[in-house]
């Protein structure tokens, strides 16, 4: 029931915007406003433990799933009620908590000057965007603002998917574009390195 598709209601309480204000600060000047409901997908919902009144659980999930509104639904379908009371995102965009480094380590390794070992270069931290080393035609495109087009990559090039990362031949991000559906032109949607 709680796995696969599932509409879910944004809470109140959350930084998606009515009208350029944050639902948050409506919320707390006594004008919450409810938005429609969303479709958001669960892989998996795996229970660990159970020490009633708490339960523990493990979910796989789509970006922009509330886990707190998933908590209030299943507590609203068991007929008690529910609310979240403790989370810890243990992964997000291929990246796990065990990579990751606590303020103590980074003051510790900024203080021997080791810290820079431990910084993930830009064009390695979007790992699920193919990258594409770019052409000095590209490069110069990229550099002078100019317009790319889907017809400058080979067909090899465009079915890795529809966002590609442009890196020179030693690992720097020039820029991500996104190949549109409609036109020939690929829109530029972050730029990396500068030219200066």
């Amino acid at each position: 029931m709680f796995t696969g598709s599932i509409e879910q209601y944004p809470p109140i309480f959350s930084a998606l915007k009515h009208k350029g204000v944050p639902l948050y600060r409506l919320a707390r000047q006594g004008q919450p406003v409810q938005k429609p409901s969303r479709t958001v997908y669960i892989h998996e919902l795996i229970i660990q433990s159970i020490h009633l009144p708490f339960v523990a659980f493990r979910v796989k999930c789509s970006s922009g799933t509330y886990i707190r509104t998933l908590c209030a639904d299943i507590g609203h379908k068991l007929g008690c009620g529910g609310h979240l009371s403790k989370l810890c995102r243990i992964e997000s965009c291929g990246y796990a908590i065990e990579e990751t480094l606590t303020h103590e380590q980074i003051a510790a390794q900024a203080s021997t000057g080791k810290l820079h070992a431990s910084i993930i270069p830009v064009a390695d931290a979007l790992k699920n965007v193919p990258k594409i080393i770019a052409t000095p035609a590209i490069t110069k495109r990229i550099f002078d603002g100019r317009a790319i087009f889907q017809s400058n990559f080979t067909q090899d090039t465009l079915d890795q998917g529809n966002t590609l990362q442009m890196i020179t031949s030693d690992n720097i991000l020039l820029a991500v574009i996104q190949c549109q559906q409609t036109s020939d032109e690929c829109k530029v949607i972050r730029m990396g390195l500068s030219k200066h």
